[in-house]
């Protein structure tokens, strides 16, 4: 919110990767969830008070690409979050009602050719997409930091890029209920 507000009163906002800021992580799942929880209605808090700013030339690239692009890239994880969901629910009901009828044993069992065609699902492109750019972030995190990534970060990296982003998703599709059904703000 200071930010915005400083670039809303004409100063200018750059971004400088030599400073270094230090922050208390939270121990718990549930911290760190309601710290996201929190800093996602900050931000719809925030982008219903700065809408101006929004595809304003006024505030040049920051109006323009950055703020709004903010606001896209988190509309885009959310989306595919409720289309993994959604995606992963119908799987499951296909499943439960094959066995169902399976049930009775039926001979197309044996040979099923819907059974044996492979094809790639949009979600799996989409997830796919997701996967690949935040592997492009934390390579660019890395080169930004001057660090060169070793082969004893590759599980937490791995679980970085396949959690984390459907973690913070569950957060943001969290915060908008909140602020839909209008819970109080617990800063």
């Amino acid at each position: 919110e200071v930010s915005l507000n400083l670039r809303d009163h004409g100063y200018k906002i750059v971004c400088t990767t030599e400073t270094k800021a230090y922050t208390e992580t939270p121990d718990t799942i549930r911290k760190l969830f309601r710290q996201r929880l929190r800093w996602a209605r900050g931000k719809l808090y925030n982008g219903r008070k700065y809408k101006h700013m929004l595809f304003n030339s006024k505030y040049n690239d920051f109006g323009i690409f950055t703020y709004p692009v903010s606001f896209i890239i988190e509309l885009l994880a959310l989306i595919a979050v409720v289309r993994l969901f959604f995606w992963y629910l119908e799987s499951a009901w296909n499943a439960i009602t094959s066995f169902i009828s399976v049930s009775g044993v039926q001979t197309s069992l044996l040979y099923n050719p819907n059974l044996y065609n492979f094809t790639i699902h949009s979600s799996i492109i989409f997830l796919a997409a997701i996967f690949l750019t935040w592997t492009y972030v934390l390579w660019l995190s890395f080169k930004l930091a001057r660090e060169k990534i070793k082969i004893s970060h590759l599980p937490a990296l791995i679980a970085y890029s396949a959690i984390y982003s459907v973690f913070l998703s569950v957060a943001y599709f969290s915060s908008i209920v909140h602020e839909i059904t209008g819970s109080e703000n617990k800063w």
